[in-house]
């Protein structure tokens, strides 16, 4: 059921700076960064 008069705001927090892997949320994972996964979850 799609409600169109809701809007639902989600919010995925994504730190910049690893110590353990730095640039981990822009390395490339089978073709798309690894920040692409958690946005289109969250679609």
């Amino acid at each position: 059921m799609i409600n169109k008069d809701k809007m639902v705001l989600g919010v995925i927090p994504a730190r910049g700076g690893s110590k353990g892997v730095p640039g981990k949320n822009i390395r490339m994972i089978l073709d798309k960064p690894l920040i692409a996964y958690a946005i289109e979850c969250g679609l």
